[in-house]
């Protein structure tokens, strides 16, 4: 059953409220991930339905034409929502965060530091960091227990992050950092999930505590960037790169301000993220012997029990699909948010300026309409000729348009390197006293971490 919602053009599908004054809100609240998916059986045809949450109006889209209306075609008439002012607590007015013109300098500015040639430089640490973590499992396979994978790659991936951004400048502080990262981290979703949360000039115990460790990352950040530069040193670090890039036209570099707010931006994002797929990774390989024997013969042929450099990355195609189809099955991004500013015109549907525009990369990604077997995990899916055929916006786990994740080749050759170099030690199998489900906050995480045993290779 439902109600239709009048508009100039098409007329769009509006989801009948569950309750007066909620709209949606109670379907919601249960699980987003499984409206969505019902919404995709119930219309599969329209790519977009209205509904209201509480007395907020929401488009749900999930044609890849309309996605890529909203995210490419007309992202000017675009601009995140309003849970993204709960991450400027943290992020301040970083990539993720800024709008408009300072986005775009922003953007400009960092850009080159991204390029894969600048990233090569940072192949030997993601190697040494991995291998440095692999050393301290040997206990778990001794004593035949299981442990915590999430917690694990929560950790390396800090450290490899840390490392990129400053070099060994913070090697001695990672347990202050991964402390007050991992409060801030957990505060941010609570409030991005909540419903009205206490503004941060009102002085509860969590906004009080929110400052205190956001002052601990501040300090530390703060700290290195002024020591660098009163350093006539040449840094080859993240840092290093973005603290030295200087506006085109104006031939002004970032502030301290913008630095941090960058700093801290890559911090999170690219810490979480990584963390969320190489767990998701080790997982779907335990559960799929047919492509684990496929990755292994890989890793043999190309390495043959040696680390991986940069020429070795061109030949583990195969270890490169495994990563691409994790990122479609268990998207770290498993949705987007954009707000329209004017009247937009969205397959010829009406929708009003004001409208909060809700995209699942999960649920899309997953598809029968545009995945055979969609659940199924399919490395094959990835090669040469099925992604020039399939339309771009049926697979977008790094967002598309002008606000293309800046850190997608970044993360996509960490987790190749990391893959690789586990791969060669062991082999991961599920504890299965531990029930696999899904957590989606900001990113998708394996509800409860993901508990695994190893087996020496």
């Amino acid at each position: 059953m439902q109600t239709t919602l009048e508009s100039r053009s098409k007329t769009l599908v509006q989801l009948k409220e569950t309750f007066p004054f909620l709209g949606a809100g109670l379907e919601y609240s249960k699980g987003p991930l499984k409206m969505f998916q019902r919404i995709s059986i119930d219309y599969p045809d329209l790519g977009i339905v209205f509904f209201k949450l509480t007395n907020v109006p929401v488009c749900y889209v999930y044609n890849p034409d309309y996605i890529q209306h909203v995210l490419q075609q007309n992202h000017k008439n675009y601009i995140k929502p309003y849970q993204f002012k709960q991450l400027k607590i943290v992020l301040g007015n970083g990539l993720v965060t800024s709008e408009g013109s300072f986005w775009l300098k922003q953007r400009r500015l960092m850009q080159p530091a991204f390029h894969k040639q600048r990233l090569a430089t940072f192949l030997d640490t993601m190697v040494g960091k991995t291998k440095l973590r692999l050393e301290n499992w040997d206990k778990n396979i001794a004593s035949n227990q299981s442990f915590d994978v999430f917690q694990e790659m929560m950790g390396l991936t800090l450290e490899i992050v840390s490392e990129c951004l400053f070099g060994t400048n913070v090697s001695e502080q990672t347990e202050v950092v991964s402390k007050s990262l991992t409060y801030l981290i957990e505060e941010l979703n609570n409030r991005v999930k909540g419903v009205a949360p206490f503004p941060m000039w009102v002085p509860t115990y969590k906004n009080l505590k929110i400052k205190k460790e956001r002052t601990v990352l501040d300090k530390i950040v703060l700290d290195i960037i002024a020591n660098r530069k009163k350093s006539t040193e040449r840094y080859d670090d993240l840092l290093g790169m973005i603290t030295e890039m200087q506006d085109a036209d104006t031939g002004e570099k970032m502030s301290d301000q913008q630095l941090r707010d960058e700093v801290m931006t890559l911090f999170i994002a690219g810490h979480e993220t990584t963390a969320n797929a190489i767990t998701w990774a080790l997982y779907l390989l335990s559960q799929n012997k047919e492509v684990e024997n496929k990755f292994h013969q890989e890793l043999k042929t190309v390495l043959d029990g040696r680390m991986p450099t940069l020429e070795d990355l061109q030949k583990l195609t195969y270890t490169m699909q495994i990563v691409h189809e994790t990122l479609r099955l268990y998207p770290s991004a498993w949705m987007m948010g954009r707000k329209s500013i004017n009247d937009d015109e969205i397959g010829g549907y009406h929708v009003p300026a004001g409208t909060n525009i809700l995209m699942s990369q999960y649920v899309i990604q997953r598809n029968p309409q545009f995945w055979e077997s969609g659940d199924a995990f399919n490395p094959d899916n990835f090669i040469a000729e099925k992604e020039k055929a399939r339309h771009k916006f049926v697979y977008f786990p790094f967002g598309g348009g002008p606000r293309f994740c800046i850190g997608n080749n970044f993360s996509l050759m960490e987790l190749q390197i990391m893959l690789a170099v586990m791969g060669q030690h062991y082999k991961f199998s599920h504890d299965h006293s531990h029930k696999v489900a899904l957590d989606p906050q900001i990113t998708l995480r394996p509800l409860g971490g993901m508990k695994m045993k190893l087996e020496k290779r």
